[in-house]
């Protein structure tokens, strides 16, 4: 038979933290932030998991090739930071250009003396009332 859950089971600042994601509106309830924790943390561990095995994957290629005098890429430390580079994830690309971009675009291009500065024009004013 399941048992009822009771966030006083949990620890004091694990509770708060939850009870604050459902007061801020992110959760339904309680259960629903511990839920979501538990997803987030299998998850990594199947990354970490994915990782690992791809790891172990590009060391057997890289030291049955050193073994076969294939190649020196140099000590097995330089040989895992290479292989921690590789597997980095690539960095989310945005829609939307920085302003180095925008500034090296500008620096690139063979039209650099146009000048992008708006005409300033004095715009005319009309009289205001005296609201006092």
């Amino acid at each position: 038979m399941p048992r009822h859950f009771d966030p006083a089971d949990l620890p004091e600042t694990v509770t708060r933290f939850a009870q604050a994601e459902v007061a801020a509106g992110r959760y339904a309830s309680v259960e629903d932030v511990l839920i979501a924790a538990v997803e987030a943390l299998r998850q990594r561990a199947e990354a970490e998991q994915e990782w690992l095995e791809e790891a172990r994957s590009l060391w057997k290629d890289r030291a049955a090739a050193a073994e076969r005098g294939e190649f020196s890429e140099g000590t097995p430390t330089e040989m895992m930071a290479r292989i921690r580079v590789r597997l980095q994830p690539e960095p989310e690309s945005t829609d939307h250009p920085t302003g180095a971009a925008l500034i090296e675009a500008m620096q690139a291009s063979p039209h650099r003396d146009v000048d992008l500065e708006p005409a300033r024009v004095r715009l005319p004013a009309r009289e205001a009332e005296d609201l006092s």
